[in-house]
């Protein structure tokens, strides 16, 4: 009779060795609105019987919780999912499942119910690779519903309601969004190149690069349809450019009216013509951000160019050479009659330059971008001035020539004048 006992023994378990491995050798993908196949599971807790079908429960609606016991998520979800079991007890059953790649052993879930003697302990199947194979999945918490052997739903665990619990009971379905994990490589930046999908939407985003060869360069603000700003693109521009772009305080500072407080002042002197310093000196940056108001925008993004770049602007007056553009006292400056303004000051070509009725505050920014020295306008003129000039290959001393026989002089002065200051933060010794 023990020989027999010992027979029967051994051929039962080599039944349920089989019919594990045979489920496992056939495993895939179970979809919404497929039928499950008969899984036999034996590695289980909180359940009083040998061993686990999903097909035992076809009369009710089954629920498996892929958790964790280190998923702050899914114990957050317990304390209703225990509400819901009880109050649907002939209706529904919840199977809680931790997969072999969780790490949680037998030990440790037991452990995690004993410290939690509110929690009702559900069936729970540890160290699974059967059902994670059968309804694969990135993200946990992860239920998978099953009523009458098919998937009816595979949702997060906010989908568990009582409305929805009732839905499948009486209609056997569910209106509800179903849970779509999106494979991405944690080591490369998400959304880049496609890893993660593409977001549909930035709250935030922030792009930094050095000098990108073959784009254009480029500054401007972008605005949502609110009229607020929502996007701030610099395409190959210097640090100093992009700083005085967003502070309008300091915008008009033309080169010769910057102080540079900085270890190394030549990366931060444009040099136009330098295809090296442009490798080495100019930036791309882009953000996208809620809509602001501009100032605020402003703000936003010289806080981020700071927090790049560790350089900021601010303004000092003291005592410096410079020119002062005067009346020579032999001549009155010609004016043309008419509100006509003509010049071909900025075409940048080799033709002798000619000003009509130009406004003398562009004459003398014109005259800043020339010379070294700041150039102050003494003339007592505000408005238009007519002035034939010689083209600009014929450099500073025919310039001057030619404005005293127009009636104007540079003067070699010296005079308060305030300059942008631009300063590298101090660097911890």
């Amino acid at each position: 009779m023990k020989k027999l006992t010992i027979c029967i023994v051994l051929a039962s378990l080599c039944l349920n060795f089989r019919a594990y491995s045979q489920a496992s050798a056939a495993l895939h993908t179970v979809n919404i609105g497929e039928e499950i196949p008969d899984v036999l599971l034996t590695s289980f807790l909180y359940y009083n019987q040998p061993t686990l079908r999903l097909t035992d429960f076809k009369n009710k609606l089954v629920v498996l919780d892929f958790w964790a016991t280190w998923c702050g998520s899914c114990i957050a979800a317990f304390p209703r999912n225990d509400s819901l079991q009880s109050r649907y007890a002939k209706q529904l059953q919840i199977i809680g499942v931790n997969s072999r790649g969780n790490h949680d052993t037998k030990a440790i879930i037991e452990r995690f119910y004993d410290r939690r003697p509110s929690l009702h302990k559900i069936p729970t199947v540890y160290e699974d690779t059967l059902l994670t194979r059968l309804f694969p999945h990135r993200g946990i918490p992860h239920y998978v519903w099953v009523f009458q052997n098919k998937v009816v739903a595979i949702t997060d665990a906010e989908a568990l309601t009582a409305g929805h619990i009732e839905s499948v009971i009486h209609n056997g379905s569910i209106r509800v969004q179903e849970k779509r994990d999106i494979a991405y490589d944690r080591r490369r930046p998400v959304f880049l190149n496609g890893n993660g999908g593409e977001a549909d939407r930035y709250l935030f985003r922030t792009i930094v690069t050095p000098f990108q060869s073959g784009l254009a360069a480029a500054m401007q603000l972008d605005a949502a349809s609110s009229g607020l700003v929502n996007r701030c693109l610099f395409v190959n521009q210097s640090k100093l450019e992009m700083l005085q772009f967003v502070s309008p305080a300091y915008a008009h500072f033309g080169k010769n009216r910057i102080h540079y407080q900085v270890a190394h002042p030549e990366d931060y002197a444009l040099d136009s013509s330098s295809a090296a310093w442009k490798a080495r000196n100019t930036f791309i940056y882009e953000a996208s951000f809620p809509p602001l108001s501009r100032p605020d925008a402003l703000h936003f993004i010289q806080e981020e160019l700071h927090r790049y770049f560790k350089v900021s602007l601010d303004s000092e007056v003291v005592k410096a050479p410079c020119l002062v553009l005067v009346r020579s006292g032999r001549r009155n400056p010609q004016s043309a009659p008419g509100d006509t303004v003509s010049t071909n000051l900025y075409d940048m070509d080799e033709q002798p330059i000619y000003l009509q009725n130009l406004p003398i505050v562009e004459f003398v920014e014109h005259l800043n971008e020339v010379y070294a020295l700041p150039v102050v306008n003494e003339t007592g003129i505000s408005g238009g001035i007519t002035l034939r000039l010689p083209a600009r290959q014929a450099g500073n001393r025919a310039l001057e020539k030619s404005l005293e026989l127009q009636g104007l002089r540079l003067v070699p002065a010296t005079r308060m004048l305030s300059f942008l200051v631009l300063k590298e933060d101090k660097q911890p010794d």
